[in-house]
């Protein structure tokens, strides 16, 4: 309450500290309401700490959320058994996996005639991918690949003051590849992840969905205390309409 107090916040609720007011002057002393700034941070970093939990398999914290990588397997061939289905004997139950293609050459086109072949087997059994997701060496090989059949325009290269040597954003029968920062964090920069959103999405319990928290501090300690909790989960319902694919 101390530290609020110096920057032009006071707390007039001191049990939960959930009502503050502001000085009549405070723009004199501080640049942002600091509780504020505060309660900013404490929601990024939750919303970066879901994007990495949705992104693993949940096998390091039995609290953890399952995400795409315990549906999306690098082997789909792999025992698991998800609600007495065993994927390794039942192939209808089991994403498409193309990994370590021979990156060598871009000419070869290697990468973009497999993503041919793969885009006519996810859409197989009712399939339409809508989300391609990107680390960045994936993407630079794909770019390079287009790049070695050359780049054209109508107007050639002296009709204007400045050539632009950029390649525009790569998509695939309609749907953008994307950039995910996070693959590269994760140390799947190599990888692309083609997903279905209509068959694998978040979902929460009713009333459940990030419900905010202002727990009453000790009786003996002037802090404020902020909390939210969410219980949910990721669905998947349809797993041969997504396909993880990597370079070597």
């Amino acid at each position: 309450m101390h530290e609020l107090a110096k920057a032009g916040v006071s707390v007039t609720d001191t049990t939960t500290g959930k009502s503050t007011s502001d000085h009549s002057q405070e723009e004199k002393i501080r640049l942002a309401n600091m509780l504020e700034e505060k309660v900013w941070d404490m929601m990024d970093g939750t919303d970066r700490s879901m994007n990495l939990m949705y992104w693993r398999d949940g096998t390091s914290d039995s609290k953890l959320i399952p995400g795409i990588r315990s549906f999306i397997l690098d082997d789909p061939t792999s025992a698991t058994v998800v609600l007495g289905i065993d994927q390794s004997v039942n192939t209808f139950w089991r994403n498409r996996a193309s990994l370590a293609l021979a990156s060598g050459t871009p000419a070869n086109q290697v990468v973009v005639t497999k993503l041919q072949n793969e885009w006519r087997q996810l859409r197989r059994f009712g399939g339409r991918p809508d989300l391609v997701l990107c680390g960045s060496s994936f993407l630079d090989f794909v770019e390079q690949e287009l790049r070695s059949k050359g780049n054209y325009t109508l107007e050639g290269w002296s009709s204007k003051k400045s050539t632009d040597a950029s390649l525009a954003d790569v998509s695939f029968k309609g749907v953008n590849f994307k950039y995910d920062p996070t693959l590269d964090d994760l140390s799947l920069q190599k990888y692309c992840f083609v997903l279905d959103t209509r068959h694998i999405f978040p979902m929460y319990i009713e009333g459940e969905n990030w419900k905010k928290h202002n727990p009453a501090r000790p009786e003996n300690k002037y802090v404020l205390y902020r909390a939210q909790t969410y219980m949910g989960g990721l669905i998947c319902d349809q797993r041969n309409c997504h396909g993880v694919y990597s370079i070597a």
